[in-house]
């Protein structure tokens, strides 16, 4: 098989352009002693999982980009779930790794400033009972002398468990034995991105390599994600077969990517709806659609083409 990367004919550049939105998630497990307690970890939050709920808690939406002459936007939390729940809200700040993954740290990473100094919120916690819907404002405030760049925190709606809302695990027999609870704390993690000034990125699809169905797994197609500039781009990652005769047909698609600054690289599987064995004498393109509100909608950013012989 032979690969054809076409270098994207369109850099992502904006100067005022509107918020766009995907999703993410946080399960965050914390643990209660019931003796002295430990030292807080400087690992900050663990890593987020894509899902539009968890715990009872729906967000709307789940991504958030202030730029241009934006300046204010608003969450709707709804509580989906049949008790009253108490939610907190904070900021965090979180990396991306090479698979996707976001993960929490204890302060920003070089090439990726925080937007959590710029951004105002209100409430910080609120209550809700079954069915109840709750708006969260979010304003920015720019500083006179704010260098051009793109600026992301991550503000992370908890799930504050109730009290008695998990029982205690009996503490062992002996001297220095400690007792503790682990109680399950849902939430949502959503990216709130601030843009100042002139950014730009552009993006390539390397590596593309057909995989084989595993057991039990479908066919996939790897690739990666390969970004430059000073802005993170998002979309979805399109794959269509392109035959000899006939047709082309979509086959696969990953929906609401990232790649954040300052990663260079993401990497991505795609899964197919086709086994690559049935897959002859055509060839796989693939292509990256911008999915910023601010773009064209579907706009190729990138796209690459592999030939299956």
């Amino acid at each position: 098989m032979s690969t054809t990367h076409h270098h994207p004919h369109h850099a992502l550049r904006d100067r005022g352009a509107r918020d766009s939105w995907g999703r993410g998630a946080l399960l965050v497990l914390a643990a209660t002693l019931l003796l002295s307690p430990a030292p807080p970890s400087a690992g900050g939050a663990p890593a987020a999982q894509p899902a539009p709920t968890l715990g009872g808690l729906l967000v709307a939406p789940t991504r958030v980009v202030l730029e241009g002459r934006r300046r204010a936007a608003q969450l709707t939390l709804v509580n989906r779930g049949a008790a009253p729940a108490t939610y907190r809200i904070s900021f965090v700040q979180m990396r991306m790794s090479l698979d996707g993954a976001l993960q929490g740290i204890s302060s920003p990473e070089p090439g990726a400033p925080s937007s959590e100094p710029l951004v105002r919120y209100s409430p910080r916690q609120v209550e809700l009972a079954p069915g109840e819907s709750q708006t969260v404002r979010l304003m920015v405030r720019k500083p006179g002398d704010l260098p051009p760049g793109e600026y992301r925190s991550h503000l992370v709606l908890r799930a504050v468990p109730a009290v008695g809302s998990s029982p205690a695990a009996p503490a062992a027999s002996g001297s220095g034995s400690v007792g503790f609870r682990l109680i399950p704390v849902y939430g949502v993690s959503i990216p709130v991105i601030v843009r100042h000034g002139e950014t730009a990125a552009s993006l390539a699809l390397d590596r593309l390599e057909l995989v084989p169905p595993a057991s039990g797994e479908a066919a996939s197609l790897g690739l990666v994600l390969a970004r430059e500039g000073t802005r993170s781009v998002y979309g979805d990652v399109v794959v269509e077969w392109r035959p000899r005769r006939g047709s082309p047909r979509e086959i696969g698609r990953l929906r609401k990517l990232a790649v954040y600054t300052p990663n260079g690289e993401r990497e991505v599987t795609v899964p197919l709806r086709d086994d690559p064995a049935t897959l002859a004498g055509g060839s796989v393109e693939v292509r990256f659609e911008n999915g910023e509100e601010g773009g064209q909608a579907g706009e190729v950013l990138a796209r690459a083409t592999m030939a299956v012989p």
